[in-house]
């Protein structure tokens, strides 16, 4: 459906437009803004993104920021990107060259620093060895991204992820088809939640029906593109020397006779 489309069709539903009437041109702006403006707070909810933006890139000895954002804001040791993500999904360190002649490269988890306070807490803060850690701070207009440690050898890339951008603004975002950017279980969700923001913005009185819809609308979405990673117990909480007894309670002490329970 072309985004023109799905304006009008949203203006029907709310009740600004009758059937067989044509909107204003100032109205269809209004509109699409609204449009593109819940497009933009819907991308930083992971549940609602269908998908990650990811790249790989090299990293250079010594070096210990790199920035992210649009290429025209962007110097030469960028991180190739053409937009300034609000945040780091996920994070891998990729050694290039394995150890043998025939091995292949190998990935390392890399732990993603979520807040300022925690990259401030790092001692040694331009500490040289192995990377094992990076922390995003989403400077405006393009993010700066850190490496802890920083690299002193040439055989490493790093993998990052972040929630896609859909840019539907400008006029000839009109003549956009959602097909090319979005699944086509995003329309109905795109449609009736536009449509309430219209009634919002154009002091209607609330429709019930509507917000019913949006909201199931937004709960399809939310159960098609779920994608979060399942929790883990931390490693110091989980020992391996132990053995659980489900029906039991927690962890049986062996060693002072608890038979272990057996579900076989």
């Amino acid at each position: 459906m072309l985004v023109s489309d799905l304006i009008a069709y949203a203006q029907r539903v709310s009740g600004i437009l009758g059937v067989g009437q044509v909107a204003l041109a100032q109205d269809t702006a209004d509109a699409q803004t609204a449009f593109q403006l819940m497009l933009q707070q819907w991308r930083q909810k992971r549940w609602l993104v269908y998908r990650l933006d990811w790249t790989i890139f090299p990293l250079a000895i010594g070096q210990q920021e790199y920035t992210i954002g649009p290429a025209n804001l962007n110097p030469t040791n960028a991180v190739p990107g053409n937009y300034r993500p609000a945040n780091i999904q996920s994070c891998f360190l990729r050694q290039n060259v394995g150890s043998g002649p025939n091995s292949y490269p190998i990935d390392f988890p890399m732990r993603i620093l979520r807040s300022r306070q925690e990259y401030d807490r790092l001692s040694l803060k331009f500490l040289q060895s192995w990377p094992a850690a990076i922390y995003y701070d989403p400077t405006v207009a393009i993010g700066t991204l850190f490496i802890w440690p920083i690299p002193v050898q040439q055989l490493f890339s790093l993998y990052i992820a972040w929630q896609q951008d859909i840019d539907l603004t400008g006029e000839e975002g009109l003549a956009v088809d959602t097909d090319d950017y979005l699944p086509v279980e995003s329309v109905e969700a795109l449609i009736y939640n536009l449509a309430l923001r219209l009634i919002t913005n154009y002091k209607l009185p609330p429709d019930q029906a509507v917000a019913a819809a949006a909201r199931a609308s937004l709960n399809t979405l939310r159960q098609t593109n779920f994608a979060l990673q399942p929790l883990m117990m931390p490693q110091s909480l989980r020992p391996g020397t132990r053995l659980k007894n489900p029906m039991g309670g927690f962890y049986p002490e062996v060693a002072a006779g608890v038979p272990v329970t057996s579900l076989g």
